[in-house]
């Protein structure tokens, strides 16, 4: 009981001391010049892509694309220094694609759909990708710093998948 009040007691000590600097002319206008500053460095993309409440739902597809690809195209040409990033991410999203539709080639000659394909598709790689999107949708860098997070899901997870399909039996039924 006796570390309750002495924590209550510390927690208001530091709040009262703090207070100043959080209201006008601390903390607060620290964070805005902050966030000013960077927004003159020319590295963050469109500040508009989410205008109205719904965007965020309805601009989610592409934005997953352009979080997960990190540097665009047009972002390389103007800043020639992600071109390395642009092309990483091309040969990044090329594997996955690759082992993704050869696995899924693999279940239309096999003519059965694997549930832990589903599962991996959809719950792994569509729900990190969603995941990923708000944080990567903004900011190049960001879209790389994070993507490295889940490497080894993307990359490990569609090659075992694709060798666990092409291990499997395909089931004949009888007629």
């Amino acid at each position: 009981m006796l570390n309750i009040f002495l924590l209550a007691c510390f927690s208001y000590i530091v709040y009262v001391v703090a207070l100043p600097f959080i209201n006008d002319g601390g903390f607060v206008d620290i964070a805005e010049a902050y966030f000013i500053g960077f927004d003159d460095a020319g590295a963050s993309r469109n500040a508009n892509f989410w205008v109205t409440s719904s965007d965020y739902y309805a601009k989610m597809f592409s934005g997953s694309i352009i979080a997960l690809i990190g540097p665009t195209f047009s972002e390389a040409i103007k800043r020639p220094v992600y071109f390395p990033f642009f092309f990483e991410s091309l040969i990044f999203v090329g594997y996955i694609l690759y082992y993704l539709i050869l696995g899924i080639i693999l279940q239309v000659k096999l003519k059965s759909i694997s549930q832990y394909f589903l599962f991996m598709l959809f719950y792994v790689i569509v729900l990190t990708m969603i995941m990923h999107y708000p944080f990567g949708v903004f900011n190049s860098g960001s879209a790389l710093r994070y993507r490295a997070a889940f490497y080894h899901i993307f990359i490990i997870l569609p090659v075992f998948m694709y060798y666990y399909l092409k291990a499997r039996k395909p089931t004949i039924k009888p007629e």
